[in-house]
């Protein structure tokens, strides 16, 4: 078996290019939109249209706006009625509601009723109609209101919105006065309440002051004569209270003086000193006297005489004694008497101070409720000044009942433009809505079509690398043609494409594991047969020795395609009525031999999964360099399956634009179940345009050459001659 230089052949089958997911999906929907571009172009055609005849059918409307500037800072009226009524930050807001209210809007028809409105023609309730069109809006960044009013008939709008504009105006006008009277009425009313209430206070005040007329007792000074003599007492109270401790001291001092006769002594001693003992000292004098006279008697007299003397000595001392016992005891009468004296006055005092603080503190309460009295008549008094002030400013406005600051900033003008339909919106909008409808049939059709439609997409799907593309074949080409394109036309880029997939399967695989390449696709119809025919002249054309076997049991073309006979085949074979070399034809090619199906067996699935087969197989190995295998549709029949169990590699056949996701990824995971080495994915009859498939066009040869050597290589396959191949003709 001759080799083939393959560059590195030990590398092993190249995976699946990795493509950015958000590349992807970009690519994916922009290619989605370019396809199903009709779809968008239709969309937006049938949205424009619509939008014109909208345009040239719909009736033209037509509106007036009349601008108001209302001051809610009236002094006094408004005010009052705010408050009364509730009115507050949202006071302009209430205005719009009352400028479109039925009371307004009859006024304003009424007012109309002399005119000709072709909008109120033959309409039963003029009042509901305006309403329905009729509008007033605050600015959004300012405090005018904006009256507006919606009509066929641009005169119309403009009559409406100033009839409107001047009835709210008459409205307010007559309100207000109407407002003004009332809330004058009810200041008189209360002006004329607290009037008596006050009248009722100042009674009460008189008869508080008559039943209490302490409140007003003053001394010349013109201050309270009960808050004076509680001072005065105050005074007074102290004093004695400091007068009766004194009283207790001295007394308690006299008694301590019974019980210590030294005490006595010094006590008399110093009341003698200070001459403040009265007879007692008299006494001690006339003692001391005595004494004297009988210490002079002594001197001279006998012992009797002494005795008689110390006798009376004796006596006069006991005397002295008693008259000192009996001052003491009176000295400590007085002291207690004083004592006495001193706590019953204390108690006096105490007494009057008590009930003079009692009279102050009720003093005090009095005067607290003259003062309410007072206070009320005061707080009455300033608030029926504050009505009497707002009674005059109310009849001073009423003067003039106009005065009600209302500003017309612009009257309702005709404008000649409608307002609807805008031409130029409508048409932008019915753009935007078409592109988007486009946008959403499209994306919808192509989610409900499973079709694959793009190289990246058959990658991703089925995670397997492409091998090759082959281009959509031209000029109604029969099937005999298009199975020989790479031997009939060797320089169309049909053929390219085929080499292009021959080259992919010797790098793909080490080199001596691809001599048996199975070629199939997920359901019929994807182009696997023209795949395998073209792929097996492909390789003999690089030199080696190729067998192609048809064994498709259920739908055998190969032999239609060489136009060899198809009575001994591969069945023949596997039956054991013909040998190899019996079944084996040579074709038109060179190095090509083509073991046809045979007659088309009863168990084709059986005859595929016996040993004959398998050693069938192991021979023709032997005796070609490379051995392509066309079989069944992946998913019909389990034929594929079992082949593809035994090849070496294995390529999947995929129709562009016709072949489906679920199909795809059914027949990938039917062939790994059974172990099958999936070499790649190839693309068949890919769209010229190259949209997600790639360009073509290689432009290797001219025009002229290619011309030339296709009319050749036709002429010599009528005459049996074999065509030039790639490498002669690229010599």
């Amino acid at each position: 078996m001759s080799s083939v230089n393959r560059g590195d052949a030990s590398e092993t089958s190249r995976p699946a290019p990795k493509i950015a997911s958000a590349d992807l999906a970009t690519r994916g929907i922009l290619q989605i939109l370019w396809r199903r571009q009709l779809v968008i172009f239709l969309s937006v055609i049938v949205c424009l249209v619509t939008a014109i005849v909208y345009i040239t059918q719909a009736t033209p409307i037509y509106s007036s706006t009349s601008r108001i500037y209302i001051d809610n800072q009236i002094p006094v009226v408004s005010s009052l009625m705010m408050a009364s009524t509730g009115q507050g930050g949202n006071y302009l807001t209430t205005q719009c509601d009352v400028i479109t209210s039925s009371p307004i809007v009859a006024d304003a028809v009424t007012a109309l009723g002399t005119q000709q409105l072709p909008s109120l023609a033959n309409v039963e309730n003029p009042v509901n109609f305006i309403r329905g069109s009729l509008s007033a809006a605050v600015g959004r960044t300012s405090d005018i209101i904006n009256v507006s009013f919606e009509s066929p008939y641009a005169n119309d709008c403009m009559k409406v919105v100033n009839a409107v504009v001047d009835s709210y105006i008459n409205n307010q006008n007559k309100k207000r006065k109407d407002s003004a009277v009332n809330i004058a009425k009810i200041l008189r009313e209360n002006y004329e309440k607290n009037m008596a209430e006050q009248a009722l206070v100042r009674a009460s005040m008189r008869k508080y002051i008559e039943e209490h007329p302490d409140i007003t007792l003053t001394n010349g000074n013109g201050g309270s004569v009960i808050l004076e003599k509680l001072a005065t007492l105050t005074d007074a109270l102290v004093k004695e209270q400091s007068v009766s401790i004194d009283a207790q001291t001295a007394w308690e001092s006299a008694k301590a003086l019974q019980s210590d006769p030294q005490q006595v002594q010094q006590f008399i001693e110093m009341k003698n000193a200070t001459g403040q003992s009265g007879g007692l000292n008299e006494l001690v004098a006339d003692y001391q006297s005595q004494l004297k006279v009988l210490l002079a008697q002594g001197a001279g007299a006998d012992s009797r005489q002494v005795k008689e003397i110390i006798a009376k000595m004796d006596a006069l001392k006991d005397r002295i004694r008693d008259s000192e016992a009996r001052y003491i005891k009176a000295y400590i009468a007085v002291m207690e008497q004083n004592y006495i004296t001193s706590m019953t006055k204390l108690k006096i005092l105490q007494k009057n101070y008590d009930e003079t603080k009692a009279q102050a503190v009720q003093l005090g309460n009095n005067r607290a409720q003259l003062q309410s009295y007072q206070e009320q008549l005061d707080s009455t008094a300033k608030y029926m000044e504050g009505i009497a002030l707002k009674i005059r400013e109310i009849d001073v406005n009423n003067q003039d009942s106009t005065n009600i600051n209302i500003q017309i900033l612009e009257v309702a003008k005709s404008d000649p433009s409608p307002i609807r339909p805008k031409r130029l919106q409508v048409l932008g909008i019915a753009l935007v809505v078409g592109v988007m409808m486009g946008f959403g049939a499209a994306l919808l059709q192509d989610w409900m079509d499973q079709r694959l439609r793009s190289v990246d997409e058959i990658s991703a799907a089925l995670q397997l690398p492409i091998l090759g593309v082959v281009p959509h074949i031209t000029g109604g080409k029969t099937a005999m043609a298009r199975g020989m394109e790479v031997h009939v036309e060797p320089m169309s880029e049909v053929s390219e494409a085929y080499r292009t997939i021959r080259t992919a399967v010797y790098f793909g695989v080490p080199d001596g594991q691809d001599n048996t390449v199975l070629v199939t696709s997920p359901a019929p119809g994807d182009g696997k047969t023209t795949m395998a025919s073209n792929l097996a002249i492909a390789m003999a054309q690089a030199g080696h020795t190729v067998l192609l076997i048809d064994c498709d049991f259920r739908r055998p073309r190969q032999h239609r395609i060489f136009g060899l006979k198809d009575d001994v085949g591969l069945s023949s074979v596997l039956a054991g009525q013909h040998s190899l070399d019996e079944a084996v034809q040579q074709t038109t090619v060179p190095n090509m031999s083509l073991l046809p199906c045979g007659p088309i067996p009863n168990n084709p699935s059986e005859i595929l999964n016996s040993q004959v087969f398998a050693d069938t197989i192991e021979e023709l190995k032997g005796k070609f360099d490379h051995v392509v295998i066309d079989s069944p549709p992946v998913n019909p029949v389990t034929d594929a399956r079992i082949l593809a169990a035994s090849a070496d590699v294995t390529i999947i056949v995929v129709r562009a634009d016709k072949s489906t996701r679920k199909l795809a990824e059914n027949a990938r995971e039917s062939l790994l179940g059974v172990g099958a080495n999936i070499l790649g994915v190839v693309v068949n009859d890919a769209p010229r345009s190259g949209r997600g498939y790639g360009g073509y066009g290689y432009g290797y040869y001219s025009d002229r050459l290619y011309r030339d050597r296709t009319k050749s290589n036709r002429n010599k396959a009528a005459n049996g001659v074999a065509p030039a191949t790639e490498k002669t003709a690229r010599s």
